[in-house]
């Protein structure tokens, strides 16, 4: 039971976390509920979220906030090999070989 008055079970939520990134929605880990509620701030709306937990009693004791961190960039593409150009040297001994 959700809204106003989530219900007269005890301990039903333990904790409540904001998802990272100004997202406005926060998550409560379910002590004795079966359910995540989930409380979307900007919609000022209330729902249970995800699969039904179970009725086991205290579950979960706390809950975490995750990063809101990027992922890093791929690697650029490698580049196009460029073909190397012949010091003078080696200019000079291919004309060598090349007349022996």
């Amino acid at each position: 039971e959700i809204g106003i008055d989530l219900g007269r079970e005890y301990e039903k939520y333990s904790a409540i976390s904001a998802v990272p990134g100004g997202y406005g929605k926060m998550y409560a880990a379910p002590r004795n509920a079966r359910y995540i509620l989930e409380v979307d701030i900007k919609r000022a709306y209330v729902k249970e979220v995800g699969k039904d937990l179970g009725g086991d009693k205290r579950k979960y004791s706390c809950i975490l906030q995750g990063t809101a961190k990027e992922p890093p960039p791929p690697p650029p593409p490698p580049e196009e090999p460029t073909e190397r150009r012949k010091s003078a040297l080696e200019i000079k001994m291919e004309e060598i070989q090349a007349a022996a």
